[in-house]
């Protein structure tokens, strides 16, 4: 109903209508289609889980303006996308290799995939570093592989078979899709680049807009839901420094369970809450199902990066120019839920 409300409200300013007329021209915006009005709700949700809402979205505006030094900024997290797409297909070949070697003394598919798919992942891995984008592109749509060895039956388990196949088939299939990626596309800055950047700014606009009449909806029926009340708590403790160091002096030590679904709010007021010594979090990243809770498995990874082992004294983190011990990180590897044979 807001949503439906803030449509039509957009619609009746006429500066605005022209611009979402150019976004949703020849788009289908039927609710459930996978249209950008179907992204307007997930968008204000994941702003749920942005500690700063108004810094968000002038950065991502200024992002999405090619006459904006942030710009570079967006090509920059464009390019890591699809770096991050190559590792894992790198990756990916590598555990193909290592199950050939296993099973089949490495001359199944090793030799093809050193020969044939590696060497692309790697070199588009060279070219993007150098943002040699129009090379990249161009060595992608020219691919052409070879077939893959015959599995000898015979001589290898058949069970290992697809481990192997499997990986490789996908990375062949990955690497023909990251030809079409925008940022790999002739001319991308001038018919591709700027003109997605508008239809972004508009979605971001529309997703603004909804957002406020969300809020005033709610405040006129009385009402906070959750993400509110971690939104109204991280801002009384920016705002007042006193109410800040009375809660950190109350509580003699924090625990915080399930720590790897944590999102940016709830981390921010732990920093409010906690002091250089009472914080203990438990986590395991491999359980983090919470993405659609805009849970940030990476806020927990970045902490164990600080984290010393437990028993090395030696590593100091500072603090208003004092010397304190480092975050310690304590691995549990003994299993007592289950049987031994488990």
């Amino acid at each position: 109903e807001v949503l439906e409300d803030t449509l039509e409200a957009a619609w009746a300013d006429e500066d605005f209508a022209a611009r979402l007329t150019s976004l949703l021209n020849g788009r289908r915006v039927q609710p459930g289609t996978h249209s950008f009005i179907d992204r307007v709700i997930p968008l204000a949700e994941f702003l749920d889980s942005v500690a700063d809402r108004e810094a968000f979205y002038e950065s991502a505006a200024a992002m999405n303006d090619p006459q904006n030094a942030a710009y570079e900024k967006l090509k920059q997290a464009q390019t890591r996308v699809l770096l991050e797409e190559l590792a894992q297909c790198k990756a990916r070949l590598q555990h193909a290799m290592a199950i050939d070697r296993r099973y089949c003394d490495g001359q199944y598919a090793t030799n093809y995939i050193l020969t044939h798919v590696l060497p692309t992942v790697e070199q588009c891995q060279i070219l993007l570093e150098r943002r040699r984008f129009d090379l990249c592109r161009r060595h992608l749509e020219e691919l052409a592989f070879e077939k893959m060895p015959g599995f000898k039956k015979k001589l290898w388990d058949e069970q290992c078979k697809d481990l192997i196949t499997e990986p490789v088939k996908h990375v062949r299939d990955k690497l023909k899709e990251l030809a079409d990626f925008a940022l790999l596309s002739e001319g991308y800055d001038e018919h591709i680049g700027a003109p997605a950047a508008q239809q972004t700014r508009t979605l971001l606009e529309l997703t603004a807009r909804f957002d406020r009449a969300y809020a005033e909806a709610k405040r006129r029926r009385n009402v906070l839901d959750f993400a509110d009340l971690e939104h109204r708590m991280l801002a009384l403790l920016k705002s007042r420094p006193e109410v800040a160091a009375d809660l950190r002096g109350r509580f003699a030590y924090i625990f915080v369970d399930e720590y790897q679904d944590i999102n940016a709010v709830q981390q921010s007021i732990l920093e409010y809450l906690r002091r250089d010594d009472n914080l203990f979090v438990v986590g395991d990243v491999k359980q983090s199902i919470y993405g659609f809770r805009q849970s940030k498995p990476e806020i927990f990874l970045r902490q164990l990066e600080c984290a010393a082992e437990f028993g090395d004294t030696e590593l100091q983190g500072r603090h208003g120019g004092l010397p304190l011990p480092a975050p310690c990180r304590i691995d549990l590897r003994e299993n007592f839920r289950c049987r031994g044979e488990i």
